[in-house]
């Protein structure tokens, strides 16, 4: 991960596309749907070609694989919506979603439990 933003078109129409009903909010319950949408195989895990089939970019898959497998499981997808739900409302708004670091290096970080916390960038 280079540690780029997301580019916002990216960003916005994933929100949209999570964003089920319409209302500018996304749940918990929206956000765990987007999850079993992007696992088309029904593995339990998103894999980065899944991810990139359905999203074409790859620059979110990185933050939220906070323990750099290359799947997305459900802990770290539900890890990511408490990241992204900064005010702890339970409810991920336009202004959570807009404002939520997007830095792969600084939000795994963030997750209790990732082996990239304080992990050498050495390749």
């Amino acid at each position: 991960p280079t540690g780029r933003p997301v580019p916002a078109p990216a960003f916005e129409s994933m929100f949209d596309g999570i964003d089920t009903n319409g209302d500018g909010q996304l749940t918990r319950e929206e956000w765990r749907v987007a999850f079993n949408v992007l696992d088309v195989d029904r593995s339990g895990t998103i894999s980065k070609s899944e991810w990139q089939a359905q999203l074409g970019q790859t620059h979110m898959f990185d933050v939220i694989d906070h323990d750099g497998s290359g799947n997305i499981n459900r802990e770290e997808w539900d890890k990511a919506f408490d990241i992204f739900d900064r005010n702890r409302d339970g409810i991920i708004d336009t202004s959570d979603w807009e404002s939520a670091s997007l830095k792969p290096n600084k939000a795994a970080s963030s997750l209790p439990g990732s082996r990239r916390q304080g992990a050498s960038t050495a390749t």
